[in-house]
């Protein structure tokens, strides 16, 4: 049995559908793909051997939220319970207003991952 979180995101109108599954020890792949209005935007496939060496290279999953509660330890529970390995769970949380968004309302990926780029140049210097 494959493990996977359905969630959906609303940005503006548009309300954004991720899908991420683990497809196992078979196959150590984590898929992800986003639609919207059921229709494929984005895809994304990550081995297990690159999301490890990520982290042996200082390398972390960043989530950006604008839920103020949101705390590890609740993802990581979740996900324990569910089966999901510990490397599924981002290392760190972002709190933010807002998710920053392109013209068109869109997710701004480039502002975001300078953001991701900046919380890991913090933590190193801390």
């Amino acid at each position: 049995m494959n493990f996977g979180f359905n969630s959906n995101v609303r940005v503006g109108d548009a309300v954004y559908h991720v899908q991420t599954e683990d497809r196992g020890p078979s196959h150590p792949f984590l898929d992800t793909v986003v639609y919207v209005a059921g229709r494929v935007v984005h895809k994304r496939s990550s081995s297990y051997q690159d999301l490890t060496d990520g982290a042996a290279k200082g390398e972390a999953l960043v989530l950006f939220t604008t839920d103020p509660g949101l705390k590890r330890e609740q993802l990581g529970a979740a996900a324990k319970s569910a089966g999901a390995p510990e490397l599924a769970v981002p290392r760190v949380i972002q709190f933010r207003e807002e998710i920053p968004l392109l013209g068109t309302g869109k997710t701004d990926y480039v502002q975001l991952k300078k953001l991701a780029e900046a919380t890991a140049v913090a933590a190193t210097a801390a």
